[in-house]
């Protein structure tokens, strides 16, 4: 039952739509003056123009993002220490950078970080769960 809430968060927690939507949805909203004339409208980052930090923030989380559900599954597949470690890893990494974006783009994937890090919980619930010194793991020692 673990294993499978696990892939279900991994895969959520992976959700493209979050890094799709910060580097290509409409992010700038402008209003210009020129010869007399006002327009307005929205722009993505890649219309405007990103700097390059922005460019190895986005595709660090973006990367992230890919390797959660990767090692979710993987992990819920072949329950492994170094895939476990490596969930964390990709969590604390993702916290981190949901934290020093949050004046930017961190609160948008503010959503998708937390399913992370309820995807590494349920993971090594699920590994604590199954290796243990009775049958059924050490929870069932506990009840």
């Amino acid at each position: 039952m673990l294993r499978q809430f696990e892939r279900v968060l991994g895969v959520l927690s992976g959700g493209v739509g979050c890094p799709l939507y910060a580097v290509f949805g409409p992010t700038y909203v402008y209003e210009r003056y020129r010869n007399g004339v006002t327009s307005s409208g929205t722009e993505s980052w890649l219309q405007v123009g990103i700097g390059p930090i922005s460019v190895v923030y986005l595709s660090a989380m973006a990367t992230l993002f890919i390797a959660v559900p990767v090692l979710a599954l993987r992990h819920a597949a072949k329950p492994g220490g170094i895939t476990l470690a490596g969930l964390w890893a990709v969590t604390v990494l993702l916290l981190t950078g949901t934290i020093i974006g949050a004046a930017g783009i961190g609160l948008i994937v503010a959503a998708a970080t937390l399913a992370a890090l309820l995807t590494v919980i349920v993971a090594t619930f699920a590994a604590w769960e199954s290796s243990g010194p009775t049958p059924g793991g050490r929870l069932s020692s506990i009840t």
